[in-house]
């Protein structure tokens, strides 16, 4: 099989994981969204959910999905190969993400979902100092650090959401990288290719 022929399947392959990643990472952002900002949700809850929806499971089904990739491709694909489909892949699927929750579920369904995020976030932020004794005072400092670290709506420029976008494509490269080191594999060097 040519090198071209390769390329071609690899970046398909990507492409259509990345659509099928971005379903499937589009759901737990909302499902997420909706579990955390619920009124019986404990902060453990609320963390777990919250980093195991949007990093862990994601990522573990980004690694399934290259692994399959390469099982498809004949078993083989060098390091380059396997961060050019990773790479379309994540990218793919932030951009389906993106456009899903970010501009037609926040515009359409949900307009309110930054702030009711935040409030979710100091509510269970504040429910937890508490449980670990911390005292009011304390508790109020940190609160009024994270009011101030999510801000205002500020950063919502056009300039600081293209940097917010050129930064967000260099760390799916950098995690595109780091998924191709640990699912590429050459093929054996006395193999026929």
């Amino acid at each position: 099989m040519s090198e071209g022929s390769i390329d071609s399947r690899i970046r398909k392959g990507g492409f259509i994981r990345g659509l099928i990643l971005g379903c499937i990472v589009l759901a737990l952002s909302i499902v997420s969204f909706y579990f955390i900002t619920s009124a019986n949700t404990t902060p453990l809850v609320a963390l777990i959910v919250l980093y195991g929806f949007s990093i862990a499971v994601p990522l573990a089904v980004t690694v399934l999905f290259a692994i399959n990739l390469r099982i498809k491709l004949g078993g083989y694909w060098t390091f380059k190969q396997a961060v050019t489909g990773n790479f379309i892949m994540v990218f793919c699927s932030y951009m389906l993400l993106l456009i899903g929750r970010d501009l037609i579920f926040v515009k359409m369904v949900e307009p309110a979902m930054a702030q009711k995020t935040e409030a979710a976030m100091l509510k269970n932020s504040a429910i937890m100092y508490k449980q670990q004794g911390i005292t009011q005072a304390q508790s109020d400092a940190k609160i009024a650090d994270m009011k101030k670290q999510f801000g205002d709506g500020q950063g919502t420029s056009a300039g600081a959401l293209a940097f917010a976008f050129v930064e967000t494509i260099i760390l799916l490269f950098l995690l595109a990288i780091l998924i191709g080191a640990v699912v590429k594999k050459e093929p054996p060097a006395f193999a026929k290719v």
